[in-house]
């Protein structure tokens, strides 16, 4: 489990050996006064006791306690900043994979059982640190102790009171493993509701729009339920290891009195270690009890190590290097991409000039997104090529490709923090005036302004408290301050209001002034001017020129699409009997 753990955090388990010296320390403290103990009652069976003898033990035992005090203490807060550290360590080397693996990764797994792993797991797992590791320690070296000074004392005694210690430990290791597969189990439809609940709360609102509240919470209650129940079996399988263990071990108590009184009604034993016996065998089985419960609850603490390690070893987009100088042109080279073992592109080729405009057109499932994504390097390409520049995507660094690119998705995210922060964003010394003087450009800096605290107004989560048209402009006014040489925007205007959509293009036609840009969109009258339009179909370019050359061809999808959309502007609903014509505008 350590070399798993080195695994998990990144580290080598630092300051874990100190951890167990003071764990020895500590057990030190708990095994030496019952020294005393013993010299105690040995004096107190002679003749005439030596009070004073009596009372300077007493006094040693005073000390050790309160020095055992201070060193309980001191374990205590190692072990958890330790377990602490580890969880820390964990989340970070969790985000910073998440980072690292392609977006199809990310698409397959429950966004539920990511959470669960970020938080519930990472909780289980740093218990390793803070809780087992300490208790293992000080019960080991305590009950080694223990049994070694018994059995200087009286052998016999000694082994019969430690009796039922192995039986008791090989059956644990048995019913542990049985528990171990409920566990894993238990783990999994925990994440499974976890995102069942997440899905429930995101959707709420469509949910009430058409009365489905109440069967998609009953789903969720059976998910619940079905918790209740498997929780309930795992506690009682689960707790039929310690309660094994604990049988088991006590039993030695019962064989240790046993032998006891046979020895001492024998007359093979003296008062005074039958006393010792009587009372330290009452304290001895007190830590393995606690260390049984400890270890049942390692089956949640390894099943979790398992889920995170699995995550940690998940396939990486291989990183390439960073170049100072990139041209900011973009060029497909006969490109395919398969997801899920469908083909989305088919030998895509095309080249972006530094300083234009390509648009991507096409019906629904064509392809457009997916070659926005494989430009930002969302995922690597089946074959083919895609370079910026001479440099193909995959040789560049995560960092280096976001330095060169800005992107404005349809769906804007903000995070649930100031505007300022969400617009500056990865920005290491935003400048205030900068900042302003963008948004003035850029957004209707009324709406900015009338905010309670203005740009320090913090937004809901995901920007709840903000219009589609606001979060919009937020989005592009926060593209423009990165100033990245190519943009790439994906439908940045397709479910906005005319007026709304009006100003975003004013807006947009500052962010992409002198830029290499590709702009996804369906409305075909916001690309008339592009310098370039590519029209997709079943992922193959079947289209590529101008808006007048596209036009020209009267058979082309283009022109179909183009008329589609003329005629569209002329629709109006007519009750039955009317006729109604399309102007031909």
């Amino acid at each position: 489990m350590l070399k798993k753990m080195r695994v998990l955090t990144g580290k080598q388990n630092e300051g874990l050996a100190q951890n167990i010296m003071w764990g020895f320390v500590e057990a030190l403290l708990v095994g030496v006064p019952f020294v005393f103990v013993y010299l105690i009652i040995k004096e107190m069976f002679t003749t005439v006791p030596d009070l004073s003898y009596v009372w300077t033990c007493c006094g040693i035992m005073t000390a050790l306690f309160v020095a055992r005090v201070v060193v309980a203490r001191h374990v205590m807060i190692n072990n958890h900043s330790l377990g602490y550290d580890a969880g820390l360590d964990i989340r970070r080397n969790l985000a910073s994979k998440l980072k690292k693996v392609p977006m199809g990764y990310l698409l397959k797994v429950d966004p539920g059982r990511i959470n669960a792993t970020m938080l519930q797991d990472v909780t289980f797992t740093e218990q390793i640190y803070s809780h087992l590791f300490s208790q293992l320690i000080v019960t080991f070296s305590l009950v080694t102790l223990v049994v070694i000074g018994l059995t200087i004392e009286d052998w016999r005694l000694s082994i019969a009171m430690c009796i039922g210690l192995p039986l008791a430990i090989v059956v644990f290791v048995v019913l542990k493993k049985v528990g171990a597969v409920l566990s894993r189990r238990l783990l999994d439809k925990v994440a499974e509701m976890t995102g069942s609940l997440m899905e429930y709360i995101l959707s709420i609102k469509l949910l009430k729009a058409y009365n489905l509240a109440g069967k998609r919470f009953s789903k969720l209650d059976d998910q619940l339920k079905d918790i209740q129940k498997m929780s309930l079996k795992h506690e009682f399988v689960a707790g039929v290891a310690p309660l094994s263990f604990i049988t088991l071990v006590e039993l030695g108590f019962a064989t240790m009195l046993l032998a006891l009184v046979y020895l001492y009604v024998g007359g093979e034993l003296q008062p005074h270690v039958a006393v010792l016996f009587l009372i330290v065998s009452s304290r001895f089985f007190r830590p393995l009890v606690a260390m049984a419960m400890f270890l049942a609850e390692y089956n949640f603490m390894q099943q979790s190590a398992n889920r995170i390690e699995e995550v940690l070893t998940a396939p990486e987009l291989p990183e390439g290097h960073w170049v100072e100088t990139l041209e900011p042109s973009i060029e497909f080279d006969n490109v395919s991409f398969t997801y899920a073992e469908k083909p989305v592109l088919r030998s895509v080729s095309f080249r972006c000039e530094p300083g234009t405009l390509t648009a991507l057109v096409g019906p629904s499932g064509s392809g457009k997104t997916t070659i926005t994504s494989l430009i930002a390097r969302f995922w690597d390409t089946t074959s083919g090529q895609v370079r910026i520049g001479d440099t193909p995507v995959e040789k560049l660094t995560a960092e280096c490709l976001a330095d060169h690119i800005s992107l404005v998705f349809q769906d804007v995210y903000l995070f649930q923090d100031t505007i300022f922060n969400n617009l500056t964003l990865g920005m290491t010394d935003p400048d205030w005036e900068q900042v302003e003087r963008v948004c003035k450009a850029t957004c209707r800096w009324d709406f900015i302004s009338q905010l309670p605290d203005g740009l320090d107004t913090v937004v809901g989560e995901a920007g709840a408290s903000l219009s589609g048209g606001e979060k919009q402009r937020l989005s592009i006014a926060r593209a423009v301050l990165k100033d990245a040489p190519i943009v790439l925007l994906d439908e940045a205007t397709a479910s906005l209001d005319p007026e709304n959509e009006y100003e975003i293009q004013q807006a947009l036609s500052t962010l992409i002034k002198g830029k290499t840009v590709i702009m996804i969109a369906h409305r075909l009258s916001t690309i008339v001017h592009a310098d370039q339009i590519v029209v997709l179909e079943n992922g193959t370019i079947i289209e590529r020129g101008n808006h007048r050359d596209l036009i020209e061809n009267s058979s082309g999808l283009y022109r179909s699409l183009w008329e589609a959309e003329r005629h569209a502007h002329g629709w109006k609903l007519v009750s039955e009997g009317e006729t109604t014509s399309v102007p031909a505008n």
